[in-house]
């Protein structure tokens, strides 16, 4: 089966490699796809002090890197940066002005910490709160799983204002997809 951008959209923070492929709500187009007339590219934008020091180990480059280039899609440049909002925000205002997309990865779980959606939202300079679609959507999960439902769990209902959601069938909480004057830049939510 041919795989496109859109089953791409799914790709999360967590082991990529145990998740199934299913439709999101977001559809981008592919460099095969009859609406992409250019180059269609990529960046990936690694988020996290401990891929950084070494007590962590990166998963998701070269699982992203393999789709994206079955895709069609080039990925241009991977970019690690530390839980700093001031290196995040630069990191994501120059990568998004190169690239057709700028695909997020980082943490394994819901934290306290995790500014990554705040910055996305300062980069974009659009406000961010808790979404009513995103909070219905895990508590469905909640109830249909019997998780437990937590603050670091709601704190990731927190989505900048028009973004687009991924279903996120690992944690419940979707993920996020901005767009740019028809750019994306997809902040997978966390497992």
């Amino acid at each position: 089966m041919e795989k496109s951008a859109r089953d791409l959209a799914l790709i999360r923070r967590s082991n990529l490699r145990s998740l199934p492929v299913e439709h999101s709500l977001v559809i981008m187009p592919t460099a095969n796809s009859s609406a992409s007339k250019e180059v269609v590219t990529a960046t990936l934008l690694v988020i996290g002090g401990k891929i950084l020091s070494g007590r962590a180990k990166d998963q998701n480059v070269g699982y992203i890197a393999e789709y994206l280039t079955a895709l069609g899609i080039d990925l241009k440049e991977v970019r690690v940066v530390g839980n700093e909002e001031r290196a995040i925000v630069d990191a994501l205002n120059e990568l998004r002005r190169r690239c057709t997309y700028v695909f997020i990865t980082g943490g394994i779980r819901p934290t306290h910490g995790d500014i990554t959606a705040d910055c996305v939202a300062k980069a974009f300079g659009v406000p961010i709160d808790s979404d009513p679609r995103a909070l219905a959507i895990l508590h469905e999960w909640v109830k249909t799983t019997g998780a437990e439902m937590s603050e670091a769990r709601l704190r990731m209902t927190r989505i900048p204002k028009g973004a687009d959601l991924i279903l996120n069938k690992v944690s419940g909480a979707p993920g996020s997809a901005m767009y740019d004057g028809g750019r994306a830049l997809d902040h997978a939510g966390d497992a």
